[in-house]
């Protein structure tokens, strides 16, 4: 069977899973807010997940203890890994969460340059992205 490795990225709103194999190719992947209730809501995912391909496991840095992984990895440096094998052309990435805005922005020649963000949570400001986006259909 191929090999797989199963990333997850548990923030202030949501838990989202994604499933890679080594050619980066997205095997499988979800995303559900979680309300609050993270260990149930991961439980539930990892249910519903067919992990016999999986051979490695990965987080972000800010994902709680109670997704266990051997190799985490902080925010930025997880979306510039991911920049360059889905979009190595562009030179600006905008990252929207439910606590931090950021653009991180990469040289002529796809690599890091640099990163501006908010300084820290505005009250509100995940729920307010949470309803316009169900009002969207997104």
């Amino acid at each position: 069977p191929r090999s797989t490795i199963l990333g997850a990225d548990i923030g202030s709103v949501s838990v989202a899973l994604l499933e890679i194999d080594s050619d980066y190719h997205v095997e499988r992947w979800d995303y559900r807010p979680h309300e609050g209730r993270v260990a149930e809501v991961l439980a539930d995912m990892l249910a519903e997940w067919p992990l016999e391909q999986v051979r490695r496991v990965a987080a972000t840095s800010s994902s709680p203890g109670v997704f266990r992984a051997p190799h985490r990895s902080d925010w930025i440096t997880a979306h510039v890994a991911a920049q360059r094998v889905l979009a190595p052309d562009h030179n600006l990435l905008l990252v929207v969460g439910g606590e931090r805005f950021a653009l991180i922005q990469f040289d002529g020649s796809g690599h890091y340059h640099s990163s501006r963000g908010n300084s820290s949570c505005a009250a509100g400001t995940g729920g307010f992205l949470d309803q316009q986006s169900r009002r969207l259909g997104l």
